[in-house]
């Protein structure tokens, strides 16, 4: 990472050239910005329909850089035709230990996607705790933990509790508040 936003700041104030980067929706959108933000590259953003195209303009070098989601940047970074830097994680993933998080490099930097498992408030909370300990039981079933880590999905501690649930949540709404800003979405 410390290369690349060494040679990115060279393109961008010594040749004057711009770095593009591609998105395909809000998930590659924000940490691009937060990216361009926190690092000081200045980035042209090139909107696609989805991730695959941008990826395809990496490939055939029409754009620099692009941050797919795991699920979708994987195909391409294991057959080789691009190259990862890094993960948008605040540490690195489990299923690639050797590929830096952002945040080594640019400290603070924390941009995941998650999925989450919710029910109206009105549901007794006797309920929600069984709710919430056959999922975390499920998730944590080796073959199901293997799989989820196999697709780019990073479950829970085992601990995870309503609790810890809803203080995550929480400061992800408030991150992705600001990041939705920063990036400039507009609701539609």
């Amino acid at each position: 990472m410390k290369e690349f936003v060494a040679w990115a700041q060279e393109r961008n104030k010594v040749h004057k050239e711009p770095i593009f980067s591609g998105y395909g929706n809000t998930s590659s959108r924000v940490p691009s910005a937060l990216f361009a933000e926190q690092s000081g590259v200045s980035l042209e953003e090139v909107a696609y329909k989805d991730a695959v195209p941008a990826i395809q303009d990496l490939i055939g070098g029409r754009i620099q850089v692009t941050f797919p989601d795991i699920v979708i940047g994987e195909t391409y970074v294991r057959s080789g035709q691009v190259r990862a830097l890094a993960v948008t994680s605040a540490q690195r993933a489990p299923q690639y230990p050797d590929l830096e998080a952002i945040a080594e490099s640019t400290p603070g930097f924390e941009a995941i996607a998650f999925l989450s498992f919710t029910v109206r408030k009105e549901v007794p909370v006797e309920i929600q705790r069984k709710l919430a300990g056959w999922v975390m039981a499920a998730l944590h079933k080796p073959d199901v933990h293997k799989r989820l880590l196999e697709i780019g999905i990073t479950p829970p501690p085992s601990d995870w509790d309503i609790a810890k649930a809803d203080a995550f949540v929480k400061r992800e709404r408030e991150l992705w508040t600001r990041y939705i800003k920063l990036a400039k979405i507009e609701p539609q």
